[in-house]
Parts: C-alpha cells; structure tokens; sequence
C-alpha cells in the first residue's frame, strides 16, 4: 500500500497471512491518498496543464502535488460532504478524512461544491468564505415533460419524491412503512433500480397494502429540470448520522440545492 511499509508487511505476510491481510484492510482508508499521489501525480505534471481539477478527495492530494510540481493552479470539486459520507465512517477514519480534506482542501486556489448548504458545512470545515456552488442539475432550458403527466397524478395528489438510486440502505423502505399513515399521498420514486430491489420494495408494498394505490416507480433520470415544481415533499437520501445534526439534514428537489430557501431542515 505505502512504499516504506511494504517491507513490514511482507515479511508480516510470512509470519501471518490472515493477520497481514486485517493490517492491509485496516491500513487501506489511510494510504489510499498517498498511494494516488505516488501513482497519479508525476504524470499529470508532465502535461504541465494551467489548471488540476480535483473530483472529490480521493483525487485532492494528488492533484495538490502535481499542481505544486509544475506551478498550475487547483481546483477542489467536493462533490460530498466527506466527513459525512453514508455509511458514517469509523471514528478514526473520520478524523483522518477531516485532516486530509482541512490540510489540502485549504491550499486549493479554488472549491466548488453542489450544493449552497453542502458549502456553508464545507467552508466552515475548511475556513473559507470563497466556496463556489455549481449545481448538479441546473435548468439550462425549459422542460415540457413532467413528473406529474409522467406518472398520470394530477396537481390535487400530495406527491413525495423519492430521487436517487433506489436500493437498501437509502430509505425507501422506511418511506414505504409510513405510507398508510399518509392518507391520499402518493409515493414515487426517479432514478435506477434493479430488479431484485424491485421485487422486495414491491412486496413490502403489498404487505402494507399501499402498492396499487400510493406507489408508483419511474427509473428514467432524465426528470431533473421538471421535477422542481412537480412535488410537495421530497427526499434525498441521508444517512442518520446527518439526521440528527439539523443543518446537514436537508431536502434536495432536483435542479436546486440542498437546502435552498424552499425547502427547511426537518424535511
């Protein structure tokens, strides 16, 4: 994984194979980005570009380092709120994760993120005031399609949007279980599911006896421009470790940001 450790961990191997394998697993989430830059760096440098764009952290040393070997310009685009990735990480790795995105998030020349909230928590992290937010799903021209006609719901039916891939652990089914307490709401989901998924979300459905009535799947994702102003909830999944801290635990309609004046904590 690191260079100087792999002596350590060959001859840890001929004493141990399991016991060399739980070190490796364990040391993994803390070399990756060293491993990256030895890798990665030399060879960005070599093009000497103007500018090193950083897509999330697993690239954000690397690029800090090509960027320092040929004197271009950096660019950080935080596409997640590290610290806070779903599943939570382990204790340790969280405050390595936070060290790493401080230390070099701080030297980039520029950050942008994608969300106004998601760079409010982030700037706070970093210290700066300069996060720039670029949206996901900006809406570049006018939709005609939308969610609504899509589904066949008219304007008078509550609808709550799920957005996102739809899978365990992001959940749907939660959503699902109170379904019977929402009198007259209608649930959709946009976005990929496979068939396995399918099956079981479409089962627990039937079990609730909520599946002909308030369910309704779409896996087209070209809804993003028109789904704004389709729906009155809607729902981005968050792991709950965010849920119990209020100002990361935002709503995202599709086309906005997490968190705009539209939608509040707690939704």
């Amino acid at each position: 994984i690191m260079r100087n450790e792999s002596a350590v961990l060959s001859l840890l191997s001929k004493v141990n194979r399991k016991l060399a394998a739980a070190v490796i697993r364990w040391l993994a989430p803390f070399g990756k980005y060293r491993m990256f830059s030895q890798v990665f760096a030399p060879h960005v440098a070599t093009v000497k570009p103007d500018i090193v764009y950083a897509h999330d952290l697993i690239c954000l040393p690397a690029a800090y380092d090509a960027a320092q070997a040929c004197g271009a310009r950096l660019v950080y685009d935080a596409h997640e709120l590290e610290v806070h990735r779903n599943p939570p990480l382990p204790f340790v790795q969280k405050r390595f994760v936070s060290y790493v995105e401080g230390k070099y998030g701080r030297k980039a020349d520029a950050v942008i993120t994608v969300g106004r909230k998601v760079g409010e928590v982030l700037g706070e992290h970093l210290g700066r005031k300069d996060i720039n937010v670029i949206y996901n799903s900006p809406i570049i021209e006018p939709c005609k399609r939308n969610v609504r006609s899509d589904l066949g719901v008219d304007r008078d039916t509550p609808v709550l949007l799920y957005v996102g891939k739809v899978t365990a652990g992001r959940g749907v089914g939660e959503f699902l279980a109170i379904l019977p307490k929402l009198r007259g709401v209608l649930f959709a989901t946009v976005g990929p599911c496979d068939d396995k998924i399918r099956m079981l979300l479409e089962r627990q459905a039937d079990r609730l006896g909520v599946s002909a009535a308030t369910t309704r799947h779409s896996t087209r994702e070209g809804h993003a421009p028109a789904c704004d102003d389709a729906v009155e909830f809607g729902r981005r999944p968050i792991d709950r470790e965010c849920a119990r801290d209020a100002h990361r635990a935002w709503c995202r309609p599709l086309g906005r940001s997490e968190g705009d004046d539209r939608v509040g904590p707690g939704s």
